[in-house]
């Protein structure tokens, strides 16, 4: 079930998701695997190809293309 406040596109576990953008130019494109909203629904816990898990604004993801 979705929450009322969770931002729309919404995501769930497991979704490819691409960083869109960032403070860190170098991030942008960078490909991931979505985990979960945090407490703040406008921010998400993703975790890249190295298994590290960072959080980033809800803004910053897209849907990443097959």
């Amino acid at each position: 079930m979705t929450r009322p406040d969770t931002p729309s596109p919404a995501f769930v576990k497991g979704d490819q998701v691409v960083l869109t953008e960032n403070t860190y130019l170098d991030s942008q494109g960078s490909r991931a695997v979505f985990l979960r909203f945090r407490a703040d629904p406008n921010w998400a816990d993703i975790t890249t190809g190295t298994g590290a898990v960072h959080s980033y604004a809800v803004a910053w993801l897209a849907r990443a293309e097959a």
